[in-house]
């Protein structure tokens, strides 16, 4: 009977300690979804205007009046800062050449303000985001014809 005894209480101890270890966040490893996921300091309006005012439109693309959505993905390190970024998908001229589009908009992102990090169990972590970033053209109202 004392031998049961030691080998229920010696699995109880390896059962904690795995237990204590999934109680732990992984810090090296890249996350797709946190308990708290990763924000632009400013929320979300502060993305779009940092965004905006960053973003120039390439001239190729400007010049062929070409517009769509680029969507990049970027890492959000545990201080904030980015990393690992690439353009998911560009868009392409009708003859399937990129124009530029989805390197600017890597650009803006490489360039962009650490953010506030997303944690995990109490620990700051990596996050996987996935951001998309429209181009669009305005068009030029004459505003004399409209008079």
């Amino acid at each position: 009977m004392p031998k049961f005894y030691y080998v229920v209480i010696f699995a109880f101890f390896l059962g904690f300690n795995s237990f204590a270890q999934l109680l732990q966040a992984d810090t090296a490893s890249i996350y797709t979804f946190t308990e708290r996921m990763p924000e632009f300091k400013g929320g979300e309006s502060a993305l779009f205007e940092y965004l905006s005012r960053n973003i120039k439109y390439p001239p190729k693309a400007l010049d062929a009046g070409i517009q769509g959505v680029v969507y990049v993905t970027f890492v959000v390190e545990r201080d904030g800062t980015i990393s690992n970024t690439s353009v998911l998908r560009d868009v392409k001229d009708s003859m399937g050449n990129t124009i530029g589009l989805g390197e600017e908009a890597a650009r803006v992102v490489n360039s962009m303000p650490a953010w506030n990090p997303g944690s995990q169990k109490g620990a700051n972590v990596r996050v996987q985001c996935n951001l998309p970033i429209k181009f669009t053209l305005r068009e030029k109202v004459d505003k004399k014809k409209e008079h």
